[in-house]
């Protein structure tokens, strides 16, 4: 009798342990799962927030711009030829008119890497300048609460915030003159 009883119980046993096993597949397959790479090593995940299928990574900000302004010795021959990128279709003129290392960044509508001029973003009343410009977002930054046990939290307000700035002196086939900042902290 045991020779009937134990091969059936075990064929049992190893049929709910497979269906189990199937189950729990079905359970992982389906969860969405953080990589936190990009806090990590900041590899750059913009071009995978194009694909349609966000199942495998989730990129929830493509947003990268950065901010210039041109010294006061700069003639309008420079400033032709240093261009502009607002990250739109056929408004991209001189150096920044490359699109070489631009993304589409379905979230904004734009190609990212764009481009801003301080007086297209700058409170003129201030006169600022471009770190005035920053240090005053970032006091507004500050006011707002923010959960730092919630990495997926968005904070209003950063979108105002370039990833750099460059200060144009000169721009020429001849001689580029400038000043680059990068913004590399990330808020929280």
């Amino acid at each position: 009798m045991f020779q009937i009883v134990f091969p059936i119980f075990g064929l049992a046993t190893v049929n709910f342990l497979k269906a189990a096993t199937i189950a729990n597949i079905e359970v992982f397959a389906n969860m969405n799962i953080a990589v936190p790479i990009p806090f990590v090593y900041s590899v750059p995940l913009k071009p995978l927030s194009n694909f349609p299928d966000q199942s495998v990574f989730n990129v929830t900000q493509c947003l990268e711009w950065y901010m210039y302004a041109f010294g006061p010795e700069t003639n309008q021959e420079d400033r032709d030829y240093f261009g502009t990128n607002t990250g739109l279709p056929n408004e991209r003129k001189g150096m920044l008119q490359d699109g070489l290392l631009t993304t589409p960044c379905n979230e904004i509508g734009r190609n990212v890497p764009y481009f801003e001029e301080l007086p297209k973003w700058g409170n003129m009343e201030f006169n600022e300048t471009m770190n005035e410009y920053v240090d005053r977002h970032f006091h507004y930054i500050s006011l707002n609460p923010v959960n730092v046990h919630n990495k997926n939290e968005v904070v209003d307000g950063t979108e105002l915030i370039p990833d750099g700035m460059i200060k144009v002196e000169r721009a020429s086939k001849e001689q580029f003159n400038y000043t680059l900042s990068i913004n590399d902290v990330t808020y929280f």
